[in-house]
C-alpha cells in the first residue's frame, strides 16, 4: 500500500478518518488519525485485510519534520 504525504504548510491539522474498499475476494477497512505540532506532522494508519483465507492487520506510523522546504521523513510499519 502506498500513501501520499502533505508538506506541513498544507497540513489540515488534527483529524480522524475511516474508509473501506471491497472486491470479490478482499475487503480492506482503514482508519487513521493525524496531528501537527509546529513543524512535526504525524499520521497513524491501521488496515485490516480480509480474504476468504483469513485476515491480517497492518499499522503504520509516519512522522515528518520539516524545518524548511526540505523534509526529513521517518516511517515505521508493523504487521500483526
Amino acid at each position: 500500500m502506498i500513501e501520499g504525504w502533505v508538506e506541513p504548510e498544507y497540513w489540515l491539522g488534527t483529524a480522524i478518518n475511516a474508509e473501506s474498499a471491497k472486491g470479490e475476494e478482499v475487503a480492506v477497512p482503514r482508519d487513521d488519525r493525524t496531528s501537527r505540532t509546529g513543524n512535526l506532522c504525524e499520521i497513524f494508519m491501521r488496515y485490516d485485510v480480509a480474504t476468504p483465507a483469513g485476515s491480517r492487520r497492518s499499522t503504520s506510523s509516519t512522522r515528518c519534520v520539516c524545518p524548511s522546504r526540505r523534509s526529513s521523513l521517518t516511517r515505521t510499519v508493523s504487521q500483526g
